[in-house]
């Protein structure tokens, strides 16, 4: 961020060289973050994320009409567990 001359906020633009950094910082967060996650897991919590994988699974391939927004409602509930 930087000051015009009326000493207004200007947000800078970003460069793609700013893009490739923050996407190449998300993936190393991301990876950090999952092997995490498999070291914590209880047997019980990944029992539960196969059946809300599979719930999803059925919802994009095998309903017909392709709701996006039970697609979407499974989704979340796969991240939350």
């Amino acid at each position: 961020m930087r000051r015009s001359r009326s000493r207004r906020a200007v947000i800078a633009q970003w460069t793609q060289a700013d893009t490739d950094e923050i996407f190449a910082l998300g993936v190393l967060l991301e990876s950090y973050a999952g092997t995490r996650a498999a070291c914590l897991i209880t047997a019980e919590s990944l029992d539960q994320m196969r059946l809300s994988a599979e719930a999803k699974r059925l919802e994009v391939c095998v309903r017909s009409d392709g709701s996006r927004e039970r697609t979407c409602v499974r989704n979340s509930q796969f991240h939350r567990l």
